[in-house]
């Protein structure tokens, strides 16, 4: 999407209400399942993921956060977004080179 002052073909911003977009935590009932480890450390590559630390989600593994379908798709569109800024950035770089 490209901002223009000329508002002749544009689409109004759909109104997003609130609470669809709030982030919400939830809990997983605790029955052992994160006992134990799920990474094999013989393979070189996963050793190497948890030395690094990578294997640990958080401090509670049976938290978890939750977003609605409306909040997913604000997301998707505003990655979208994102992404075709990089790549008009991208572009007028490589053209001024």
């Amino acid at each position: 999407m490209i901002q223009t002052e000329d508002t002749q073909y544009s689409l109004p911003q759909p109104d997003i209400a609130n609470d669809s977009l709030k982030i919400r935590g939830a809990r997983l009932e605790e029955k052992g399942q994160f006992d134990g480890k799920w990474l094999d450390e013989r393979d070189p590559l996963q050793k190497a993921y948890v030395l690094a630390n990578g294997h640990v989600i958080n401090q509670d593994p049976h938290q978890y956060f939750t977003i609605t379908e409306s909040a997913e798709q604000e997301l998707i569109k505003a990655t979208n977004e994102l992404h075709l800024m990089y790549l008009h950035a991208h572009r007028q770089g490589a053209e001024r080179r």
